[in-house]
């Protein structure tokens, strides 16, 4: 288990709307947590996968996610400006409105 902030990154985690913004958060496993609205601007999360994620409307600007995998992982509505994606593997993520 990961705490930052004083949230627990656990399987099916509720952190909607959280602010984990400018944090390290690299290789970090989100299974099944729910990220809707939170703001992740400016975070590293290089190596962290998302499995099965709900991260409707997050706010993802200039966030380092090089290396990252996203599966099956909800990102529609979210902000990605100037979000790094480098060797990343987004598979069945929907992408929807961003």
């Amino acid at each position: 288990m990961t705490t930052i902030n004083g949230y627990e990154i656990t399987r099916g985690a509720d952190l909607s709307g959280t602010d984990l913004s400018n944090q390290d958060l690299g290789a970090v496993i989100f299974d099944r947590v729910i990220l809707d609205g939170a703001d992740l601007s400016g975070s590293n999360f290089s190596g962290s996968c998302f499995e099965f994620c709900s991260m409707v409307g997050v706010n993802l600007t200039s966030t380092n996610l090089s290396g990252s995998c996203f599966r099956e992982t909800d990102l529609q509505e979210s902000t990605l400006d100037g979000t790094d994606f480098t060797e990343s593997y987004l598979f069945k993520t929907n992408l929807d409105g961003v």
